[in-house]
């Protein structure tokens, strides 16, 4: 039987962990420290657009208005010094090119950005070391990089080439998908059309999901070390006329064929589904 005693001494100890808790959370929102920035661009409709980060977030979204939005929010858990050592460095000479800089070699902080661009700039490069990218209803032929991050792509007019080390990838709208691939994440992907040089998709530890339009005509290859291959739909089905097929490897036309998409995972399943028109 427990005595009082050991009830208020678990009482106690219990309550202690909760106020330690409390209070290491409190001085962490204590000793954060930020700082923003926020400037607008006057653009033309074909200026092109290039966005490199070190170790933060970046949005890139499409609006009506017709100049460009950058936002910056700089983050550190050590003083505003380390703040200081950061730089917001734009250039507008024929090119808008937001870049952050750091003035010392080991920086504690980080930048999380997003910017606001209108319809016709077209967005050649969008990269980051640490942190996730989304990108909405933007143009161009798309280089997306982050080291460690998930990145989310929708309705992107134009083509992606999308890499990220450690993250997901999800893909929804018309985009037109030249590369994606990651190292240890799932990959989400709806396919409309295939670029004349083909589509890679791959991950090293995940599962690829890929959403196939009913009226798309192209080659297929897919294979997976460590997970089964397997179409979910009865009208891709239909469609898809395989030349090899086993439980980890396929190859094949889907409709008429055309252009490649290549998929390819070493641990992790390869779903097949249709879109619908």
């Amino acid at each position: 039987m427990i005595s009082a005693l050991g009830i208020i001494l678990v009482i106690g100890q219990l309550s202690s962990l909760s106020v330690g808790a409390m209070f290491g959370s409190m001085m962490v929102g204590f000793f954060e420290k930020t700082e923003e920035f926020r400037e607008t661009y006057r653009v033309s409709p074909d200026t092109r657009l290039m966005i490199e980060n070190i170790n933060g977030n970046i949005k890139v979204i499409e609006w009506s208005e017709n100049y460009v939005e950058v936002y910056a929010q700089k983050k550190t858990n050590h003083g505003q010094e380390e703040l200081d050592k950061v730089r917001i460095d734009v250039v507008t000479d024929g090119i808008l090119h937001v870049r952050t800089e750091y003035l010392e070699k080991e920086v504690r902080a980080s930048v999380h950005y997003v910017l606001r661009v209108p319809d016709g700039v077209v967005v050649d490069l969008v990269k980051t070391s640490n942190g996730r990218i989304d990108m909405e209803g933007t143009e161009g032929d798309t280089e997306i990089m982050t080291s460690n991050g998930d990145v989310d792509v929708l309705d992107v007019t134009g083509s992606v080439r999308i890499q990220t080390a450690n993250g997901k990838i999800q893909v929804k709208g018309k985009t037109v998908v030249r590369e994606a691939s990651t190292s240890n994440g799932d990959i989400r992907m709806e396919i409309y059309s295939v670029p004349e040089g083909g589509s890679t998709i791959a991950t090293s530890n995940g599962s690829i999901d890929l959403y196939v339009d009913d009226g798309l005509n192209a080659d297929l290859r897919g294979a997976t070390s460590h997970g089964k291959i397997s179409t979910k739909d009865l009208t891709l089905q239909s469609r898809l006329n395989a030349t090899a097929q086993s439980a980890t490897f396929v190859t094949g036309k889907v409709g008429a064929g055309g252009s490649l998409i290549d998929l390819s995972t070493s641990n992790g399943d390869i779903r097949l589904y249709g879109l619908g028109k």
